[in-house]
C-alpha cells in the first residue's frame, strides 16, 4: 500500500517541495519528498480521510520545504542560492533569481511552479490545495515584489 502511495503522488510531492526550494534546489526536493512520506507513514493513523492523503502529504512536504530553506539561511545567512558571481550573459537571470529567493515562502512556490516548472494557475491551486484566485493573487504579487526588487538592484 505505501508503495502504491509512494507511486501515485510522488511527483506532485516532489514539485511540491521543488516550488517552495526554488530554482537549484531539485536534490533538496528528493530529499524533502523522501522525509515527507516518511513522516506520514508514521502519522498515518492521525489522517481523518484516507481519500485526502495526496493533498495531507503535499501539505507536509510544503511545511518541511519551508523549514529546511528557514534553517539552511540560519547556518548560512550570508550566501544565498546562487551567490556566485553570474557571467554577463547570465546575469540578469542570476538577478531574478537572487529576487525570487527572497520571497515568502508562498509567492515563491507559486512563481516556480508557474514559471520554472509550466504549471498552470490551475494545477497550482490544485497541488498547494488552494483556490485559483488566490494562485493569481500570490504570482501578481511575487512579480511586483521582484520587479521592485530588480529596479532597486540596477
Amino acid at each position: 500500500a505505501c508503495s502504491f502511495l509512494v507511486t501515485r503522488h510522488r511527483r506532485r510531492v516532489v514539485h511540491i517541495a521543488a516550488g517552495v526550494q526554488g530554482p537549484g534546489w531539485a536534490t533538496e526536493a528528493e530529499d524533502v519528498a523522501q522525509e515527507a512520506f516518511a513522516r506520514a507513514f508514521e502519522r498515518l493513523h492521525s489522517l481523518r480521510d484516507h481519500a485526502q492523503f495526496g493533498a495531507w502529504v503535499g501539505r507536509i512536504a510544503f511545511n518541511l520545504a519551508i523549514e529546511r530553506r528557514r534553517l539552511a539561511r540560519l547556518r548560512r545567512p550570508h550566501v544565498s542560492v546562487d551567490d556566485e558571481m553570474p557571467t554577463r550573459d547570465a546575469e540578469s537571470d542570476w538577478f531574478v533569481r537572487r529576487a525570487v529567493d527572497e520571497l515568502p515562502p508562498v509567492p515563491r512556490a507559486v512563481l516556480h511552479l508557474h514559471y520554472w516548472l509550466g504549471y498552470s494557475v490551475e494545477e497550482i491551486a490544485g497541488l498547494l490545495q488552494v483556490p485559483a484566485n488566490a494562485v493569481k493573487s500570490h504570482l501578481a504579487r511575487g512579480r511586483h515584489r521582484i520587479a521592485r526588487r530588480l529596479a532597486g538592484e540596477r
